[in-house]
């Protein structure tokens, strides 16, 4: 695998991520400052229940995919005990059981919001208006599955682009729509919902196709053939239990579910349980789901602005890795895995800390910009997540540390640490969300998830080695640091004789040239390794490059 394709791979992932979820971003956005914290908290709600089950929905394929996948492709057909026929039937087979999941994801929820709701008064009270989206539930659902397979199908090839595309044309439309709609005042929560849910599913059509289209192609049997094999699979997970616990249990599928547990446990950590649980203490239009779910959408983008690019790729890049440095052995046992594991940090470092010292100094004006002075009660909670985010990036990693755990088989690890973590938030933040609200809820969540982050990355430094240079980064954060003094203090110079959006421009453009700039003065090798990397991605030849780590960020 080469240097450059490597590079093109967190490229096209990384412009894939920023369609994908600036897309929905914007689209949230635009529904919650139409509804303000009250109602727009109800969009949230939906959200998280459609999140939430789509990561169950997952069960174990997503993890296969991208790390056996690659291997497949490479000829390896043995895996453990289980024989893999080719890359085209374990795709049929991973597919039909990962939409057999979702069917019966579905068929739960017409029972829990459809049926139950109409025999038990109650109980539909209980629920609100969620109770009216579950159709759309269920078609997001479907099409989420689509989209997962054949994203993380492409991902573990490296073919990101046709991600990217598909993304950018139903994002796109997504948002088009919903601007026409608000612009014709027939925007409602469930037009809102119905437009993100069939966005979704067309979405992973388009996907389906093209997976079906550019995978193996050379490999394919006749359409009619393969669909008859999907059916049959399909059929024989619906109507044998016996099969399913058979397919469980081959070697790939149990790594898949270990790796699996730690993506639910990881979104235990993550906002859409502590919308849910806000929901469930207090109420229905309750301020603080809808200012929670503002602060920490923002949140989340300022973490990943940069970094979309790892996600998925990273797991094929470091399980290379991490395979030919078993094969090789010695004495030291990851040392690729580790050098390209310290360019992941450095990378974060010199990516992530000028845009969360950024949106630290300027909360409350980035907050009006984007949803209005309604939401200004976001920004304490907003604030105080940045913080630990920054912590949890910057000084533990982040979640780099478990893509390594996994793909040198400490995937159990992983699960455990996650799950005691995880506990610990849901307990703690039933109090804390009683006696602080959406506030309570967002420390309570970014400590865990901060905690856990450090645990793992002593895990990975002793395993593997310290992935964390205190030098380097001192001087990185010194330069970010004079940066944001100097553009928070001109702009506050200017006073508000300029607009929000301008002022808010003009600091975005100022800290990007003293940041750049300090960065090229006190020749940051980090930052130069980004620079160069970009720049290759315009040369045709691997020049440069010719090893898998050379071409991590």
């Amino acid at each position: 695998m080469s240097g450059r394709r490597i590079t093109k791979g967190f490229a096209w992932n990384h412009l894939y991520k920023i369609a994908e979820y600036g897309g929905v971003n914007l689209y949230a956005i635009l529904v919650v400052r139409k509804f303000g914290p009250e109602l727009g908290g109800n969009y949230a709600v939906f959200l998280s229940i459609t999140g939430t089950l789509a990561i169950i929905g997952a069960f174990a394929v997503d993890g296969v995919l991208l790390r056996y996948l690659p291997r497949i492709l490479g000829g390896e057909r043995e895996i453990g005990e289980a024989t893999i026929e080719g890359v085209r039937p374990f795709l049929i087979e991973l597919l039909a059981f990962r939409l057999f999941v979702n069917l019966i994801l579905g068929l739960l929820v017409v029972l829990v919001l459809a049926v139950l709701p109409a025999y038990f008064p109650s109980f539909a009270v209980s629920l609100g208006s969620i109770s009216k989206l579950w159709p759309y539930v269920i078609v997001f659902l479907i099409g989420q599955a689509c989209v997962a397979f054949s994203a993380f199908t492409l991902m573990g090839l490296l073919q990101v682009k046709w991600v990217f595309f598909a993304s950018l044309i139903f994002r796109s439309l997504l948002i088009v729509a919903g601007g026409l709609m608000l612009m014709l005042h027939h925007f409602s929560l469930d037009g809102a919902a119905a437009l993100f849910a069939f966005s979704t599913l067309g979405n992973g059509i388009l996907l389906v196709y093209w997976v079906y289209h550019h995978v193996e192609r050379e490999s394919a049997l006749e359409f009619r053939t393969e669909f008859a094999h999907f059916r049959r699979r399909l059929k024989t997970f619906a109507l044998r239990p016996s099969q399913i616990r058979m397919f469980i249990l081959t070697p790939f599928m149990l790594y898949g579910v270990t790796t699996w547990g730690n993506d639910l446990l990881s979104t235990v950590l993550g906002r859409q349980p502590d919308i849910l649980m806000m929901r469930a203490l207090l109420g229905e239009n309750a301020r603080d789901i809808g200012l929670y779910e503002s602060a920490a959408r923002i949140g989340l983008m300022t973490e990943y602005i940069f970094l979309f690019g790892l996600g998925g790729t990273l797991v094929s890049v470091f399980s290379e890795l991490a395979h030919a440095d078993e094969r090789n052995g010695g004495s030291f046992k990851y040392p690729r895995l580790l050098q390209a594991r310290r360019d992941i940090s450095g990378f974060q470092t010199v990516a992530t800390s000028p845009i969360f010292a950024f949106m630290l100094a300027f909360s409350p004006l980035v907050i009006e910009v984007l949803y209005g002075p309604k939401f200004a009660g976001a920004a304490p909670m907003m604030m105080g997540s940045l913080i630990l985010q920054s912590l949890t990036v910057i000084v533990f990693g982040g979640g780099m540390h478990i893509t390594s755990l996994v793909v040198i088989g400490k995937e159990r690890v992983v699960f455990v640490n996650r799950l005691s973590w995880g506990v610990a938030n849901l307990v703690a933040n039933y109090f804390l969300i009683q006696s602080f609200g959406g506030l309570g809820a967002m420390i309570g969540t970014q400590c865990a998830n901060c905690g856990a982050c450090a645990t793992e990355s002593l895990f990975t430094a002793k395993l593997i080695g310290q992935s964390l240079r205190p030098a380097r980064s001192s001087a990185i954060l010194a330069i970010v640091v004079s940066s944001v003094l100097i553009t928070y203090f001109t702009v506050g110079f200017l006073g508000t004789q300029f607009s929000s959006l301008v002022r808010l421009l003009l600091a975005g453009a100022l800290m990007t040239l003293l940041t750049m700039g300090g960065y090229i003065v006190f020749r940051i090798p980090e930052a130069r390794k980004v620079f160069d990397k970009i720049r290759s991605l315009f040369v045709n030849s691997d020049a440069g490059s010719p090893d898998v780590v050379s071409s991590i960020p």
